[in-house]
């Protein structure tokens, strides 16, 4: 995302992608970053970071409104979409991904219930 937002072509290296609690994101330097950025810039789309508590809240609201226990990947999806709908960034059909269980993560996830 930082990438992204400084107009680069190439992603280079972080320190805080240990630090996040959607493990399937902790990617610090993606092989194929820059196709990515590439990719994302061609169809006139955006990427978000969330934080943390976003995550959280994203996983308590989908367990609470739609029934769905989401892994947290899943769940950063969700926190994404809604600030980019907040911002009014959002246009026709959206279609978010929740590639995991949250059961998965209970560990991690216990105290968000």
């Amino acid at each position: 995302v930082r990438a992204f937002e400084a107009g680069d072509t190439e992603v280079r290296p972080w320190s805080g992608a240990s630090d996040t609690i959607a493990a399937g994101l902790r990617v610090p330097a993606p092989s194929e970053g820059y196709l990515v950025l590439d990719k994302i810039r061609a169809s006139g789309g955006t990427m978000v970071s969330v934080s943390e508590e976003e995550i959280v809240d994203a996983v308590r609201e989908l367990a609470a409104t739609e029934g769905v226990f989401a892994c947290p990947e899943g769940a950063a999806t969700v926190a994404a979409a809604d600030r980019l709908a907040r911002k009014g960034r959002l246009e026709g059909p959206v279609v978010l991904y929740n590639t995991g269980a949250g059961a998965k993560y209970l560990d991690m996830l216990s105290g968000v219930a």
